[in-house]
């Protein structure tokens, strides 16, 4: 019986084979025949069969090659799957083929060099299952860390770590920190949907972050607020839900924009061209305003602009209804146009009620101020007018 590097010799000769032949069925085909015409030892041809597995990670390797994250993980676990079954086969090999014999007599096997080589490839397929039930979990965690895309890299918080859960006033401004992210997010979408077209893809990218997000801000909250805490913190911490569902909102808002935006096109008429293009440039212009990731964030300002972006609003509402009463445009377009501008217009509300709430929890704005400013947005708002 070979050493250890008679053993290892031929799993390299069994994995050089499959990768050159790029068929490990042929290969054992192979092996078996030269076993049973007594070319080899049974002990030989399973280090081979299980040199044989490991050569066809060669496909999946080369699939892998500038492929998504998501492909890369999986070749990776192919990998691994087969390097761990195989170096611990090899380790086990001769009381697997001792278990086998014994297998064999029980079901009343011919003693034969093939169905013995055979069995070896169906219990190293079953012994790879058992051991990666049992490595499963800590496999799926070092994938996910090893393999990111970058928008992978970018939908996961930076600031959430679950030390800072121990010191309130440490976590409190980890999740103020990660709210301003969120911000920026939201923000990026709408001057996206504001565009013509509208950047449909840039849109979701941004979208889909923020969806991965909310889950993991939520949970952190949920974590905090189960500690006794001062009266202040839990008011901040309902101000910080509060900052997440507007985004969530507004984000499904610019959503609907963006695809309801790319599907009308420019402006139906020259006549309208300026009233719409105004619009949008109000709508642009809170965004960036309103992206509290920034130095100059400001409440004020984006209350100013607010303020624009309805007067705006509600003169390119007022030529649309004139286009459409006096027929320039039908009324299936005006409708949709009006649409449109209501979505955009609900967008940039839900916006800045999340600018006026980061804003209490920066300290620029007091709950009180917040709040009024919001019963009036939500007294004077109609989305779907």
């Amino acid at each position: 019986m070979p050493g250890v590097a008679g053993w290892l010799t031929l799993v390299a000769i069994g994995t050089v084979l499959t990768v050159l032949m790029q068929a490990s069925g042929a290969v054992i085909a192979l092996i078996i025949t030269a076993a049973q015409g007594g070319l080899m030892s049974v002990e030989a041809a399973c280090a081979m069969v299980i040199g044989t597995n490991i050569g066809t990670t060669s496909t999946a390797i080369l699939s892998a090659i500038g492929a998504t994250s998501s492909a890369r993980r999986l070749a990776a676990a192919h990998v691994m799957f087969n390097l761990v079954t195989g170096s611990v086969a090899l380790l086990m090999l001769p009381l697997l083929i001792g278990l086998l014999g014994l297998l064999r007599t029980w079901f009343e096997q011919p003693a034969t060099p093939a169905v013995m080589v055979a069995m070896f490839h169906t219990a190293f397929n079953l012994l790879g299952v058992l051991l990666m039930v049992a490595l499963a979990a800590p496999m799926l965690r070092l994938l996910s860390r090893r393999f990111r895309s970058q928008e992978e890299e970018i939908a996961r918080p930076r600031h959430l770590d679950p030390p800072s859960l121990t010191v309130p006033d440490l976590a409190l401004h980890a999740l103020r920190q990660e709210l301003g992210r969120t911000q920026s997010f939201t923000t990026t979408a709408l001057t996206a949907a504001a565009r013509v077209p509208p950047d449909a893809p840039w849109i979701e990218r941004q979208a889909s972050t923020l969806d991965a997000l909310a889950p993991e801000i939520t949970a952190y909250i949920g974590k905090l607020s189960g500690a006794t805490l001062p009266a202040a913190l839990v008011e901040a911490l309902a101000h910080s839900l509060r900052t997440l569902q507007y985004q969530e909102s507004a984000v499904a808002a610019v959503r609907q924009a963006g695809s309801l935006g790319a599907t009308l096109g420019a402006a139906p008429g020259a006549a309208l061209d300026a009233a719409v293009a105004t619009f949008r440039q109000a709508v642009a212009a809170l965004a960036a305003s309103a992206d509290a990731s920034r130095g100059e964030f400001s409440a004020a300002a984006v209350e100013v602009l607010l303020e624009e972006v309805e007067a705006h609003y509600q003169a390119l509402k007022e030529a649309l209804l004139l286009h459409g009463a006096h027929a320039r445009i039908d009324i299936a377009t005006m409708q949709d146009w009006l649409r449109l501008a209501s979505l955009q217009r609900r967008a940039t509300e839900q916006v800045a009620k999340a600018a006026r709430m980061l804003a209490v929890l920066d300290g620029d704005l007091s709950p009180q101020q917040a709040a009024q400013a919001n019963a009036v947005d939500d007294g004077n708002g109609h989305p779907e007018s």
